[in-house]
């Protein structure tokens, strides 16, 4: 047993013998020890056996042996267990299974373009292009030390339609050959002028 809960016992017995109230005395320890110190319940419980004439600050023995956990027991059940743990998930689609056929086919498809490549350099011609939309504003939402009383930052939520340009890359072995941003109004029609610029340069 703890010293702090033995002493607790000792200062409602000294209320107790003062002639102070449940409420009285579960409020004058509080004051001393903190507000969650001691509860009115536990001293009400208190001052119950000290009127009957009980004054013994130790606790009453318990009828019974102590509840004891087999651990062997559960160390069986969870093992036995085969769901423990687990949870239900849903098949993820992939790509089709390919055949025999198919698998060869695809060999020697790569195999006779390397064979090419070694005659006739072609993969130095091939020009790749990609694009990424990007934001005029992009907030994040960031982490940040605070105190507990204190309320988190905050950040603005983006529209539902915020403004943005469509950055179009396209580059070759040696690195990048034409860039330029595009509006959402013209990006087909750009797009082409930019291959035609792209076209005239290697020519």
């Amino acid at each position: 047993m703890s010293e702090m809960r033995i002493h607790f016992r000792h200062l409602m017995l000294y209320e107790f013998r003062k002639g102070s109230s449940v409420i009285i005395a579960t409020k004058n320890i509080c004051a001393v020890y903190g507000e969650n110190a001691l509860s009115s319940r536990t001293c009400r419980k208190w001052f119950q056996r000290f009127r009957a004439g009980n004054f013994c600050l130790e606790d009453e023995e318990r009828s019974g042996r102590p509840p004891q956990i087999d651990e062997d027991k559960i160390r069986d059940l969870v093992e036995k267990s085969r769901k423990n743990g687990d949870g239900v998930k849903v098949e993820v689609w992939v790509p089709h299974e390919l055949t025999e056929r198919n698998r060869l086919e695809r060999t020697t498809a790569c195999m006779s373009l390397l064979a090419r490549n070694k005659h006739e350099p072609f993969l130095k011609r091939l020009v790749t292009g990609d694009e990424k939309w990007i934001l005029y504003e992009n907030p994040e939402r960031k982490r940040s030390w605070s105190q507990r009383n204190q309320p988190p930052q905050r950040c603005a939520k983006p529209g539902l339609h915020p403004r943005k340009v469509l950055l179009c890359v396209w580059w070759d072995y040696k690195g990048i050959l034409y860039f330029e941003l595009l509006s959402s109004s013209d990006t087909i029609i750009q797009t082409n002028i930019a291959l035609r610029k792209i076209k005239g340069s290697t020519s």
